[in-house]
């Protein structure tokens, strides 16, 4: 009996995880996220958090699961320095940091511990199930912000007016970028890649209708290509490669030196051939667009559409002096941070002539006076800001252990399973995301919760094999 209850309770919290993406996919998509501001549904992502905080509460009381996933000590430490941080900065407000902590912790304790509780095939049969239907609403949205691209449409308004922050939003094809029917714009292109992903995943394990797979896996390439975002794009590089070499050394029965440089110089040239791509398909884009709107008056730049050629003054387009503002103040972080949810103010108020703060004031009053500035732009940075030496030396641990057993997972497991290796790949698209931008960390969005789910999955459902057993799977 308690072994049903058991199996009823975990499988509650697999399917809830799997809704809570599909509904935070759907709020990323301006006209639904609009739709719902005029309906009760506008809360459903803080009801979707009450309802995960609650299934965290059974689980410490009855089970603990949440405790037995790999290192996760390591992640809820930082939520609760993150939670410390909060009471240090409280004079800004507690609400914002609240929902972010709470988010982060249900990630690490639902989303990063599902595969403690839940065998793989379980995992995989409930996947196929919901990312499906993720295909189907997301290949929608892009085709429509494809064909915005095609026909020259853009526009601006308000997407959430029941937000701070007001300011208005571009969307279509604006300034030479494809902003499309999303927001924000670098989070879509991280759906679109890490959708794309699973697309090669049911390709390679699907019989029959491979050829289906092939609809969504364009449509979301040419997204990431015509959404300008250069972070996404050279992630889609890296995974090329890491891809292509576990998937070729998995032919080997035994992998030696000689077989390991010749898989890496493989892997050089895919990703190289992977990149040429991207700009021959960019120019064709580019191209067919042009001659269908040969006759449109409206002014457009199209015909160029590599973002390096505007941002050429400016390459990292303002990060390193972002970077710079924020680590030339590290010691007002201290050893808890300022806050996931307060750091802007905090910094607003007591170092107001900074150029992070300055720049939002002048070009985003709107933004700046629902009390943002310029945020890091890199999430490792981020949680340095806001849970101080504390914060970044937990998650930096959490990652070198990580990577130090999949490490020795590769090398002992030569033929490593697909799942293992597509899902490495959002681990490592994720990863990189947290470079260039906000990323995964203390952000409740659906690449944080691929990040999560996945990385729970290679570190729980896989690495324990290496205690298991030596052989090949």
């Amino acid at each position: 009996m308690v072994k049903v209850k058991k199996e009823f309770f975990d499988k509650i919290v697999l399917h809830y995880i799997w809704i809570t993406i599909v509904v935070f996919t759907l709020m990323i998509i301006s006209p639904v996220l609009s739709f719902l501001t005029k309906t009760p549904f506008y809360h459903l992502q803080s009801y979707l958090g009450i309802f995960g905080a609650l299934l965290l509460a059974v689980d410490v009381l009855l089970q603990r699961t949440v405790f037995k996933a790999k290192y996760v000590y390591l992640l809820y430490l930082i939520s609760f320095i993150a939670l410390i941080a909060t009471v240090r900065t409280r004079e800004f407000g507690i609400k914002d940091n609240l929902f972010s902590i709470a988010w982060a912790t249900i990630s690490f304790s639902l989303f990063y511990s599902i595969s403690a509780r839940i065998e793989k095939e379980e995992f995989i049969k409930t996947m196929d199930m919901y990312i499906h239907l993720l295909f189907l609403i997301w290949s929608i949205a892009c085709l429509v912000s494809i064909a915005q691209f095609f026909m020259d449409i853009g526009y601006t308004y308000v997407i959430n007016p029941l937000a701070e922050d007001v300011s208005i939003a571009r969307q279509g094809f604006l300034q030479n970028r494809l902003f499309g029917i999303f927001d924000p714009i670098n989070h879509a292109a991280y759906i679109s890649l890490m959708l794309f992903i699973l697309t090669l995943y049911e390709f390679r394990k699907k019989r029959k209708f491979k050829w289906l797979y092939s609809i969504p896996a364009v449509l979301f390439v040419v997204h990431i290509i015509l959404s300008g975002s250069r972070s996404a794009k050279f992630s889609l590089l890296i995974c090329s490669f890491i891809g292509f070499f576990l998937l070729y050394r998995s032919h080997f029965k035994k992998v030696n030196f000689k077989r390991t440089v010749i898989a890496l110089v493989l892997s050089a040239c895919f990703m190289v051939g992977v990149y040429y791509s991207i700009r021959v398909y960019s120019n064709g884009l580019s191209t067919i667009s042009s001659l269908l709107n040969t006759n449109n008056s409206k002014p457009s730049d199209k015909d160029v559409l590599d973002r390096n050629e505007d941002l050429k003054d400016n390459f990292s387009n303002n990060r390193l002096a972002i970077w710079k503002d924020y680590l030339d103040n590290y010691r007002e972080f201290g050893v808890i941070g300022l806050s996931p949810g307060n750091y802007m103010k905090y910094i607003a108020k007591n170092q107001p002539n900074l150029y992070i703060v300055q720049y939002v004031k002048t070009n985003f009053p709107e933004k700046f006076a629902a009390g943002a500035i310029y945020h890091t732009h890199n999430g490792y940075l981020k949680v340095f800001v806001s849970t101080g030496y504390i914060g970044i030396l937990s998650l930096l641990a959490f990652l070198l252990l990580s990577f130090k057993d999949n490490f020795l997972y590769v090398k002992r497991i030569t033929h490593v399973q697909d799942l293992y290796v597509f899902s490495f790949l959002i681990v490592i698209s994720g990863l990189i995301s947290a470079i260039f931008d906000q990323g995964i960390f203390f952000m409740e969005n659906t690449p944080a919760f691929f990040f999560w789910m996945f990385a729970g999955l290679i570190m729980n459902g896989f690495i324990p094999e290496l205690v298991n057993t030596k052989k090949s799977v």
